[in-house]
Formats: structure tokens, sequence, C-alpha cells
């Protein structure tokens, strides 16, 4: 996701950038690539588990907005998750790979 293309994708009111405009929508289909649980070296590392399935951590903001955590330290051991395809990520945002 870079950054470019998520604000290309952000409402423009008055040629202003409205970023209180969400840019993750979860509201379409997605495909699940992996359920995966939590153990103590990815506790709080969101950005371990995106590198773990894509390769990059680039998308470790859309991971935890997709499993809907508030606060992104609230990963703890046992937690389990779900981890959507990085096709269905890039759509939740926008954005088309």
């Amino acid at each position: 996701m870079k950054n470019s293309n998520i604000l290309n994708n952000k409402r423009i009111l008055d040629e202003k950038i409205d970023f209180h405009d969400s840019t993750f929508n979860k509201n379409i289909p997605y495909d699940i690539l992996d359920v995966f649980e939590i153990t103590e070296s990815y506790v709080m590392r969101w950005d371990k588990i995106s590198y773990k399935f894509y390769n990059t951590s680039e998308y470790s903001d859309a991971l935890y907005k997709f499993n809907e955590y508030d606060n992104p330290f609230s990963l703890n051991v046992g937690d389990v998750i779900l981890v959507p395809t990085i096709e269905s990520l890039n759509r939740m945002v926008g954005i088309d790979k």
C-alpha cells in the first residue's frame, strides 16, 4: 500500500484531503488466507505478522483494522486472527493490484 495510492482514494473537499473519511472497507467480499494463533514472538507485532504472510510489513495497519482491534498493542498470546489474502486487503483499502 503506497501512501500515494491511499491519498488518491480519499475524498477531496474544496481541494483539501478529508482524513476523517475511512480508507478501509471491510463490507466487501474477502478471502481468508489463514487463521493464525498469536504466539509470544508475535505479541503486539502486526508488522511481523504482515511480513510472515505478505513478505512486507506494509499491511500491518490493514491487518489490525480487518481483525477489528482498536488498539494495535492489544494483540496477546492466544488471540486468534484472520489473515485475508493480499488481494482482499488491497480491495478493502481501494487499491487494485
